[in-house]
């Protein structure tokens, strides 16, 4: 079992960092360079890196924003439209970061005219690790809590272990990082990368959210008492990722 700890702050003499933000605006630059040194190998301008980087975060951060009031907190927002314009109070969503990312990513592609798929997927190859090192921080404020259990990945909270699914949401990224890194060595039709991480993302995230909490003030907002509203947009996701996949090979096949 994995000790229970909380780091809340970065205690750094004369100010503190929140632990959450820093690891997730860490993991935005790890993206940035590894989405960087990727655009090199790939003999693409990577000097664009930083258009994509500013872009996706503001859009992270707005599409984040969203998504967790309408979806997870509307019952309260909807009689405080207001406070949904109060970026700097908590209540994110990592789909909603995805969602706002991706619309921003298209749009720069579309407007700079650039080879679609072969930066898409750039992106895409550096995502999951961003997205571990951003899952640190919900590890260590542990804002995820799920259902109890014995296995050796739990995590001793107080009152007995359960599962972190942020810790199992980086571990998740981790591997496909990993795998990625493998699969480069050899040359990838345009969109694999886009399209094996949606994905593999849906399909961890829908059933990694079976572990989350069901009961009490801990438990994540379900709807039709089953799925989390991140299940239902893995869903979609994966629908998507094939979608998209079919779609690439046809136009492959077509050219052959």
């Amino acid at each position: 079992m994995i000790p229970y700890f909380q780091i809340l702050k970065f205690n750094l003499g004369l100010f503190s960092l929140q632990s959450w933000g820093t690891m997730v605006a860490l993991g935005f630059i790890i993206a940035m360079f590894v989405a960087g040194w990727r655009m090199k190998k790939l003999g693409l301008n990577h000097k664009l890196v930083w258009d994509f980087g500013l872009i996706g975060i503001l859009g992270a951060i707005v599409g984040s924003r969203l998504f967790h009031c309408f979806f997870y907190t509307w019952d309260y927002y909807q009689k405080n439209l207001l406070e949904i314009l109060y970026f700097w109070t908590p209540g994110y969503s990592l789909y909603g970061g995805i969602a706002g990312l991706s619309l921003g990513v298209i749009l720069y592609i579309k407007i700079k005219k650039l080879d679609f798929w072969k930066y898409a997927d750039v992106i895409a190859f550096s995502a999951p690790a961003g997205l571990a090192v951003g899952r640190i921080g919900c590890f260590f404020i542990h804002d995820h809590p799920g259902i109890q259990t014995n296995f050796f990945l739990g995590v001793q909270y107080p009152g007995g272990a359960r599962w972190d699914l942020g810790l199992m949401q980086l571990i998740a990224n981790l591997i496909i990082f990993t795998v990625f890194i493998i699969l480069m060595r050899k040359e990838r039709a345009p969109g694999f990368y886009v399209c094996a991480y949606f994905i593999y993302y849906g399909a961890t995230r829908f059933f990694l959210d079976f572990l989350r909490a069901w009961e009490g003030p801990i438990a994540e907002t379900r709807y039709f008492e089953l799925l989390t509203p991140a299940q239902i947009f893995s869903v979609i996701l994966i629908a998507v990722g094939v979608m998209i996949s079919v779609n690439l090979l046809k136009k492959r096949h077509g050219a052959l």
